[in-house]
């Protein structure tokens, strides 16, 4: 009984901290462990699909429970910008991820996603200044590793998708998937400057941010 009412806790005091809402900097940190992670893997996302990319939005999602659980993450999105220089990217914008589950579920688990957005309704999705329900199934597919498999605009899917997972978590069904803008957080970040001007390119660049743009634009180390 002991070690059920602590592992009870565990999971309670895991889902309760995964509400706390972290900053701007923090998110472009872990933006940048996640794709220095993919990009120098055996599997990188090929530059290509990068770069003919409207947005990439990446978040860690942290998942866990006993029989009722849950998952949130919080992430940034940064936006493909044109400017007098030629395309670019725009400051990185605070979003999260949420979800119910139900199941058998014992531990937890975080999964690293990198979402490849390829159109205006896909940047919209991620990034509705609100909160949207969004059906990943319907929505986007597992992203190639090849760029060949891309270029036919007909076959490209709204949203690649891109993960990566540690820890134990067995037998979750995991439920619909809900995105916020997180304002508060940006308007911490970048002040007054609305949503939509934050997409387009205004906005003064996080320096922390440097070594995420160099990856995206095919800087690896």
């Amino acid at each position: 009984m002991k070690k059920f009412c602590l592992l009870l806790l565990c999971c309670l005091t895991f889902a309760v901290g995964l509400r706390a809402e972290s900053s701007v900097t923090e998110r472009v940190n872990a933006a940048i462990g996640v794709l220095r992670i993919k990009q120098s893997s055996q599997s990188p996302i090929p530059q290509k699909i990068i770069d003919s990319a409207r947005g990439v939005a990446i978040i860690n999602v942290g998942q866990g429970g006993f029989i009722f659980g849950g998952r949130h993450g919080e992430g940034i999105v940064i936006t493909r910008t044109r400017g007098a220089l030629g395309p670019s990217w725009s400051v990185p914008i605070a979003f999260s991820m949420s979800g119910g589950s139900f199941g058998a579920q014992i531990g937890y688990q975080t999964v690293s996603y990198v979402f490849v957005l390829n159109n205006d309704d896909a940047i919209k999705t991620f990034l509705s200044g609100g909160e949207v329900k969004w059906d990943a199934a319907a929505q986007g597919t597992a992203g190639p590793d090849h760029a060949s498999e891309s270029n036919d605009p007909a076959t490209k899917s709204a949203v690649y998708i891109y993960t990566q997972s540690d820890g134990v978590y067995g037998g979750a069904t995991v439920g619909g998937t809900t995105l916020r803008t997180d304002n508060d957080i940006n308007k911490i970040t970048y002040g007054d400057i609305p949503l939509a001007d934050l997409v387009s390119g205004k906005g003064s660049r996080p320096k922390e941010a440097a070594k995420l743009y160099e990856l995206l634009n095919g800087q690896v180390e």
